[in-house]
């Protein structure tokens, strides 16, 4: 009995046969003759398009399905295909639903589908899909699929694929505009870092030169220690002028003091001579003590307003004093030690306002990259937040379909005319 006999009267519900035509049994027979290999269905495809010169499509898929299936069975005849009636259309022995989802979307036989990797699902960002090879007719190459049986399962391997690629190419594989919006700054990092920097150029820049750059930063202060040193002159010229003053008023007080003291005796000098009960005083002396009295009075009046002037003058002196040690003090406190303080101190006080509310304009100023920021602790970065975020916003195609980007759905047919819920395919290759 033939072999291709015992082969039909299997009761296998996975196989299915088909009669073959006397052209196809010739063509068959020719590729067999030629010793063209039964499991490559690439060699087969260009042995029919260029060798047998047929390029009808369907003719192409059909010879090549039944020779993968049959050649080998051909080989054990002693006439080949020509012995065989009917042959193999159909083989799902090893089929699964990979398999028949991509012979469905492809819309060519499973023969045509191999398994290229089972996948593997471990954990969150650990699941890798199962790859499929399919020889496409049309176009006569090779195509590779990644497949999900659902959404769920192709977002989690989109997310696998983009926390693989951080961890072997890290964040300079991500793009670096989109990235920043998950840098967030580390405030303590940055300061530390500002406040070093500012530290060494405040050692290397001399005094003018450190003011000139802290009154950058404040202006008003700039404006302070300007008017200080305007003020400073000013005042010692108002302390040297009223000094001046106060000195040519206290000898004028000491001069009339000093005549009060001289009239004073005097009028006591002829109140001595005096006689009470003649009135001599009265006759003799009384124009005289009035003159003197006069003057007196009169002196007394200028001693008196010279106190007052003086009293004034003094509190007048005291201000200036006072407002020339102000204006010493705001000299001082931009100056030597302090004003390297207060440098250093500005300097990381606006520059670290700046990072925490642009840290893009800061990295950026500071020459340093995403990956170099996060290297040095300057800035955190919420891997989770990132990998969900890459794949919400390119898609799930974008990172499983690297040949085109895309994301296909498909579905297998049920056999009793229903149809599964959709796989999803990703071309690799």
């Amino acid at each position: 009995m033939k072999l291709f006999n015992l082969i039909s009267e299997s009761n296998d519900s996975n196989i299915k046969y088909s009669e073959l035509k006397p052209v196809e049994r010739k063509l068959l027979q020719f590729m067999l003759g030629k010793g063209i290999i039964y499991n490559n269905d690439k060699l087969i495809y260009k042995f029919i398009k260029d060798i047998l010169a047929i390029d009808d499509l369907e003719t192409q898929t059909r010879l090549i399905n039944l020779y993968m299936l049959n050649a080998l069975t051909a080989m054990k005849l002693d006439k080949g295909f020509l012995e065989m009636d009917k042959v193999i259309e159909l083989d799902t022995t090893d089929s699964n639903d990979y398999r028949k989802v991509v012979s469905e979307f492809k819309g060519i036989p499973e023969t045509f589908v191999v398994e290229v990797y089972k996948g593997q699902i471990n954990d969150v960002y650990d699941v890798y899909l199962p790859e499929y090879r399919v020889f496409d007719v049309a176009r006569g190459q090779y195509e590779t699929y990644q497949i999900a049986r659902d959404s769920d399962e192709a977002w989690v391997a989109a997310e696998t694929r983009v926390n693989d690629i951080i961890q072997s190419e890290g964040y300079d594989a991500m793009n670096q505009e989109w990235l920043m919006n998950f840098v967030e700054p580390d405030e303590t990092a940055i300061v530390y870092d500002i406040e070093e920097g500012a530290m060494d150029r405040a050692r290397d820049l001399d005094e003018d030169e450190l003011r000139d750059e802290l009154f950058a930063y404040r202006p008003s202060a700039g404006d302070n220690y300007e008017s200080a040193i305007d003020e400073i002159e000013f005042t010692k010229e108002e302390i040297k002028k009223l000094t001046l003053e106060i000195q040519e008023k206290e000898f004028k007080k000491d001069e009339i003091e000093g005549e009060l003291i001289v009239l004073e005796k005097d009028i006591e000098r002829i109140d001595y001579y005096s006689d009470d009960e003649t009135n001599y005083r009265d006759m003799e002396y009384s124009e005289e003590i009035d003159e003197l009295q006069q003057q007196y009075n009169d002196y007394k009046r200028i001693f008196e307003e010279l106190e007052i002037y003086l009293e004034q003058s003094y509190r007048e002196l005291d201000k200036n004093q006072t407002e020339l040690e102000e204006q010493k003090e705001i000299i001082e406190e931009y100056s030597g030690d302090r004003l390297r303080d207060l440098y250093v101190e500005e300097v990381t006080a606006d520059r670290t306002h700046e990072a925490l509310n642009d840290i893009e304009d800061w990295l950026d100023d500071r020459g340093l990259e995403i990956s170099e920021a996060l290297d040095y602790g300057l800035i955190h970065i919420d891997k989770g937040e990132v990998i969900e975020g890459a794949v919400e916003s390119d898609g799930v195609g974008h990172w499983l379909a690297g040949y085109d980007g895309y994301e296909n759905e498909e579905t297998i047919t049920i056999e009793d005319g229903d149809y599964s819920d959709p796989f999803y395919l990703f071309r690799i290759e």
